[in-house]
């Protein structure tokens, strides 16, 4: 299989394709609480029942999403805003009919549309109509590298056929396409597998490790983490790792843009920091984003504040220091999340052991 074009190779148009030091420098330039970046939950139905899934059990209960024409209005709103990157994610985005008209209309509108896609649904038909929408990068989940191991973690039994299969098409179209994938008690294994096919393939691939709890509240996941020494251990096995750099704290604050500069949009219209801290939002369904992000602002009265025992932690610029994190796992924007520590602790001894 030919090597494929990666992320900060030239485009269609001969430009540099945006990337992480864009990001920052972007940021710089605008300042605090202008919504550069948006996750836009466009439906929270799948076809999977991964175990890890972020949704719990929303993914069943609730409506496929939005109206177009209110999905639409909101893009509108969001690029007067600023807004430059949107990445549309479910669920499944192709369960949506209108998710290719909602691609193009991110385009028109000077956005850089990206979609993240468990890639089930993505057929001959569909890249076609990618190929006319020209989506800045489609991003893949994959979780396993055989037939029965995909059956077991996501529970329908051709799934991996089906992903494979979609991303060949992907590639033999020329669309620009990531791998990602998250290291579970149930797939561990699978690891070295997955690394190998997306070299295969010439694909970058993108490894989560840290499994949250989802955000109906449940622990539906808590099974699913592998412990901290065995996820560092994989990880360092078949590609070089880097540290997270998600808190490079500085004054006693967190640098992550969740709220300031990135957001989060779920499938009913309600604007949050990021897919993990939704205990604070705003509701923008009823059709004006600005106030939205305005009130989502207002809310964010502790600025991302670290907490005081992280603040003299040598580990805590590699370290996950998340308030969303630690909602979830303990009502407290400020709890400490022991797994977070113990997996940061890990990660550097085995590299520095």
């Amino acid at each position: 299989m030919a090597s494929h074009k990666q992320e900060g190779e030239p485009g269609r148009l001969g430009i540099e394709l945006p990337a992480a030091n864009l990001g920052r420098r972007l940021w710089s330039l605008v300042g605090d609480r202008t919504p550069l970046a948006c996750e836009f939950e466009i439906t929270s139905k799948c076809v999977f029942h991964c175990p890890h899934c972020y949704l719990g059990q929303l993914r069943y209960a609730r409506s496929e999403g939005l109206p177009p024409d209110m999905v639409s209005g909101l893009l509108r709103q969001m690029a007067d805003a600023g807004t430059f990157w949107v990445e549309f994610t479910g669920g499944e985005p192709f369960l949506r009919s209108d998710i290719f008209e909602q691609l193009a209309l991110a385009r028109r509108l000077g956005m850089v549309p990206t979609v993240f896609s468990n890639a089930y649904l993505i057929t001959k038909e569909v890249v076609q109509r990618l190929k006319d929408v020209r989506p800045h990068r489609v991003e893949v989940s994959m979780y396993a590298c055989s037939s029965d191991a995909y059956v077991r973690f996501t529970g329908v039994e051709d799934s991996f056929s089906r992903v494979v299969s979609a991303v060949d098409l992907l590639i033999a179209s020329d669309i620009p396409i990531r791998l990602k994938t998250a290291i579970t008690s149930v797939n561990y294994d699978q690891m070295a597998g997955i690394d190998a096919f997306a070299r295969s393939r010439g694909l970058k691939l993108q490894i989560q490790a840290e499994i949250l709890p989802p955000v109906d509240g449940t622990r539906l996941t808590e099974g699913v983490r592998l412990d901290p020494e065995r996820v560092a251990y994989v990880e360092s096995q078949f590609r070089q790792f880097q540290l997270p750099q998600m808190s490079e704290a500085s004054g006693g604050h967190s640098r992550c843009q969740a709220g300031r500069g990135m957001f989060y949009v779920d499938c009913d219209g309600n604007l949050s920091p990021c897919v993990v801290y939704r205990h604070v939002s705003a509701s923008a369904a009823s059709g004006c984003f600005q106030h939205a992000w305005r009130r989502l602002g207002e809310q964010l009265s502790n600025d991302h504040a670290i907490p005081s025992t992280c603040e003299q932690c040598e580990f805590r610029n590699g370290c996950w220091i998340c308030p969303g994190w630690a909602y979830l796992e303990c009502g407290n924007e400020q709890a400490i999340v022991s797994y977070a520590c113990a997996l940061t602790k890990a990660r550097v001894m085995m590299r520095n052991p």
